[in-house]
């Protein structure tokens, strides 16, 4: 069967090429390319007007045409063809193996909050450096990752953990050969210092700061967010309580009768304490006339001690909540370095209570440590202490 090298297609009235020596094996026709319309092609212009090619003008015409149409086809497919070599050479877009890592290697065996903050570092990635191909990461790319965390109001522990977060996608990227080699990212430096606290005026400052700007408010979505704010604030500060036993703590664990709060695990969200153990928090009676109150006004939908309004949890990492109060710090000016806005809400109590003659294993249970020396290294540090009222205590 004679292979035509160009044909004419009735139906559209066109004439195509066929770039038989182009076919690949097991395809059923080779590539085909329009030359050029019926007039285009049988037609050509002259100072007359357009007059019609004789068969042998037109077969000439359409050789010339083949071959141009021929030439920039394999063009394109050889620059389609480095492209997916180039693509094979870079690996897949960053952002699908950050997907398929957190569905085939994080789900199985993280809890909910753990996925929930490795996917918020995805996320996070991906806003600053952009979905690029994994084997293009640089090391500028870690920098820029580092820069953009900083100008997101998180302290400098928070930048860390976030990087080491990513550190440890890349060490599966290499794991999985997506990576030709290692990645190693510089981490930023972070002092091992316990959290700076606030003094007793500071945290009247920011109690009223962010009363302020919940009345202030009249957007009743803000107003929300605003009093889960309050709600976290008081919890950090008069029950000591970590970040992630705040964002995790249900309203069935607030026993008001006996005055205590029940820090346990909640099997609903997978949710278990740092140390595994349940413990009881006795409230002060300016945290029970707090809960009281706050008690008294939740809808009936509500679950959560941060509520979204609908029964659903208003937070879904520790970083939000941090974040948000944060910002209540910066505005009412006490953001400084080693602020860390929950644990330092929580060290000042834990301090408070230590400065104030309480007793060490006492702070010890109520602050969920399982090692004295933990209490002894982070919060019994001098300059939290008044050294003259310790002098004091040698006289008669």
């Amino acid at each position: 069967m004679k292979k035509e090298k160009f044909i004419f297609d009735p139906q559209r009235s066109v004439w195509v090429g066929q770039f038989h020596e182009l076919q690949k094996y097991g395809a059923s026709h080779p590539p085909r390319v329009m030359l050029g319309t019926s007039d285009e092609c049988e037609y050509k212009a002259t100072k007359r007007g357009p007059v019609r090619r004789s068969e042998s003008e037109l077969i000439k015409w359409l050789s010339v045409l083949y071959d141009k149409k021929r030439s920039e086809y394999e063009s394109r497919q050889e620059a389609r063809e480095r492209m997916a070599k180039a693509k094979q050479e870079d690996g897949p877009p960053i952002q699908v193996l950050m997907q398929s890592w957190l569905d085939e290697e994080v789900q199985p065996s993280a809890k909910p909050g753990t996925l929930n903050e490795y996917r918020r570092t995805c996320n996070l990635f991906l806003e600053i450096c952009g979905n690029l191909r994994i084997r293009k990461f640089r090391k500028h790319h870690a920098t820029k990752f580092q820069n953009g965390l900083a100008g997101r109001d998180l302290s400098d522990s928070g930048v860390r953990k976030h990087q080491t977060q990513l550190q440890v996608f890349l060490n599966w990227s290499f794991s999985e050969e997506h990576l030709a080699k290692p990645v190693r990212i510089k981490k930023i430096k972070v002092s091992h210092r316990g959290p700076e606290i606030f003094s007793e005026s500071e945290l009247k400052i920011l109690k009223a700061t962010i009363e302020t700007a919940m009345t202030s408010n009249h957007n009743s979505y803000q107003k929300r967010c605003i009093k889960n704010h309050l709600r976290a604030y008081m919890l950090a500060r008069h029950g000591v309580l970590r970040s992630g036993e705040i964002l995790n703590l249900p309203l069935r664990h607030l026993l008001l009768d006996e005055t205590l709060i029940r820090v346990s695990a909640v099997p609903e969200i997978g949710w278990s304490p740092k140390t595994r153990q349940e413990r009881f928090i006795p409230m002060n009676p300016e945290l029970h006339e707090f809960l009281k109150k706050d008690l008294q006004l939740r809808q009936s939908e509500e679950r959560w001690f941060l509520d979204n309004g609908k029964g659903g949890q208003a937070f879904s990492t520790n970083s939000q909540l941090a974040q948000a109060l944060r910002r209540h710090i910066k505005r009412c000016g006490l953001d400084r370095a080693g602020i860390k806005p929950l644990h330092s809400l929580r060290s000042s109590g834990i301090t408070r209570m230590l400065a104030n003659g309480g007793k060490l294993d006492f702070v010890m249970k109520i602050a969920g440590h399982s090692n004295p020396q933990t209490t002894l290294n982070h919060y019994v540090r001098s300059e939290n202490f008044d050294l003259q009222d310790t002098v004091n205590l040698l006289s008669n």
